[in-house]
């Protein structure tokens, strides 16, 4: 880790916010937050942008005032991958594997004034790592597994089958969905997927502590809270996990390389909360037409069973009032909800880039339904903002929810934009390399469509000037278009051929007013171009407000 400090960072007037929530250079996926006293603490797994693998880093956590979610403070590592013995051991060893040994979704919970993180260390079989801190921000020390009572252990009970010489017996060790002995090919065990400790989620209610896990399907187990670990057998069942959400996809003779999708089916993820006496199960499914989303279902037990409720957002909002297909990038996502002054929010991570490990924490205000349940929110740039975002303002490019080719397909493929982070002198300073960088939208393919949703222009239709910083475009222009890459076309920009630098171009705008969605279409001469940021300025002459660098 580097000695930099990365220190809180806001984006735009008043109290807007934007996705994704924290600094661009930060890749916090998983998001969990939660509330301890007048802060939001955001937890998750730790992506390291360009890595190409998912959970590289030591866990991280970020916290804002309950009163601004727009100024996000680093709080630094609370807990690092060596701390754990088991992946301590195999760093130590160098045997350390991408898959099998990161750290994998955590969650925290709070007893008694102690905080309790609860974590995974990737696909291996070491089951579920618990570590305590005094403070919410950590740094928080290994505390033990999630085990069974010594009552479970054998005679002679020899400590050798999660690799963690403590003395327990892991609750969930030893069952591995994939091994990759050395020197051979990777073995799967697709049958251990309904028994594999994974994701884990925990709730401390009415002195009760329940922890939730789940891959394709989702359990649920209770918890001693005299030592937070132990695990304690369901007097109704004679058993200790608890099926609570069983909607499989996955085949057992063909995972993980086929998927069955029946609707919408859990993949992974779960995190639970108490809204008004129910018990809501958040997690990560799948569907047809590339649906990726986080979708919910309520219990008036913690135990289940739990009862579907519907998607909470979808990735590149597929499925959404009818959308066909998505229009972002689309893959694995997970979250969890918070109430702020009376708003329920989602937080949940989007795909960033081109490869896996870049990906990042958003958010969603939800809306209730009458029955108790969500509506099936849109998938934006707003962030913790619930209205239109001013439009006249500098903001950043990366903040694009939409991101095709000129015949609307995603970052799937390779004729459609994507963001990615490269060097740049103004930009914010990196904690992990103590460079400087920031995130840009590139592969501007003739026709690419980059789209930002939502910006007001006001109530007073006046014309505009628009200005795009661009790099290395080469020429071209931009169409710059109202509610979707065909509508009305209120700009065309043209650009100025490559210079070495960024260079700022502009353009008077129609005259418009209202709440819109903003679309970009580029046709440049390189599709090496990056598209950087944008602004609108309603002064009769107005200056650029960016930049030449």
């Amino acid at each position: 880790m580097s000695s930099i400090e990365r220190t809180e960072v806001s984006y735009g007037p008043d109290t807007s916010s934007i996705n994704p929530i924290l600094p661009s250079y930060e890749y916090i996926p998983d998001a969990e937050p939660k509330l301890f006293g007048d802060r939001v603490y955001l937890y998750g797994s730790h992506d390291l942008a360009g890595t190409g693998n998912m959970c590289e880093g030591d866990y991280v956590t970020w916290s804002a005032s309950v009163h601004d979610l727009t100024s996000w403070r680093y709080e630094g590592v609370i807990f690092r991958r060596d701390q754990d013995p088991f992946l301590g051991a195999q760093m130590a060893a160098g045997t350390a594997d991408p898959l099998l040994h990161n750290l994998f979704a955590p969650d925290v919970v709070e007893v008694e004034g102690r905080y309790y993180l609860y974590y995974g260390v990737g696909l291996s079989a070491s089951g579920i790592g618990v570590a305590v801190a005094d403070s919410p921000a950590g740094p928080f020390e290994y505390l033990g597994r999630v085990r069974f009572p010594d009552s479970e252990k054998p005679a002679g009970w020899v400590d050798d089958v999660d690799g963690i010489d403590d003395g327990d017996m892991a609750f969930g060790g030893g069952v591995a969905v994939i091994e990759r002995p050395a020197g051979k090919r990777m073995r799967i065990h697709p049958r251990n997927a309904k028994r594999f400790m994974y994701d884990p989620s925990v709730i401390y209610d009415e002195g009760r502590l329940f922890l939730y896990y789940g891959l394709a399907s989702c359990r649920v187990v209770e918890l001693d809270p005299r030592d937070m670990r132990t695990v304690i057998r369901d007097a109704a069942t004679g058993e200790y996990a608890s099926r609570v959400l069983v909607p499989s996809i996955m085949v057992p003779s063909t995972w993980p390389g086929l998927i069955r999708t029946r609707g919408m089916g859990m993949a992974n993820g779960p995190s639970i909360r108490k809204i008004d006496g129910r018990y809501v199960l958040v997690y990560y499914a799948v569907g047809p037409r590339a649906t990726n989303a986080m979708c919910y279902a309520t219990a008036t037990d913690p135990r289940g069973p739990f009862e579907y409720g519907g998607i909470l957002v979808s990735l590149g909002n597929v499925r959404h009032n009818g959308q066909k297909r998505p229009t972002d990038k689309v893959g694995n996502t997970h979250g969890g909800m918070i109430e702020i002054y009376g708003t329920w929010y989602l937080l949940y991570h989007r795909q960033t880039g081109r490869t896996q490990g870049s990906r990042q924490a958003t958010a969603v205000a939800l809306t209730p339904t009458e029955d108790g349940g969500f509506q099936h929110a849109e998938y934006t740039s707003l962030g913790f903002s619930k209205d239109a975002l001013p439009a006249f303002h500098r903001w950043p490019a990366a903040m694009a929810c939409v991101l095709t080719d000129a015949n609307g397909r995603r970052p799937a493929r390779k004729s459609a934009p994507y963001i990615t982070q490269v060097e740049a002198a103004d930009g914010l300073v990196d904690g992990q390399s103590g460079l400087r960088v920031a995130q840009v939208v590139t592969n501007l393919t003739a026709g690419a469509i980059i789209g930002v949703k939502h910006l007001d222009f006001g109530s007073d239709a006046r014309a505009a000037t628009v200005s795009v910083l661009t790099r290395r475009t080469g020429g071209g222009r931009v169409e710059v278009r109202l509610d979707a890459s065909d509508g009305p076309m209120i700009a065309d920009i043209p650009l100025a051929p490559t210079t070495p630098g960024a260079t700022t171009s502009t353009a008077r705008t129609a005259a418009v007013s209202g709440r819109h969605a903003l679309y970009f279409v580029f046709h440049c001469a390189q599709t090496t171009g990056e598209f950087v940021e944008f602004a609108f300025d309603q002064t009769p002459t107005a200056p650029d407000r960016m930049p030449t660098t």
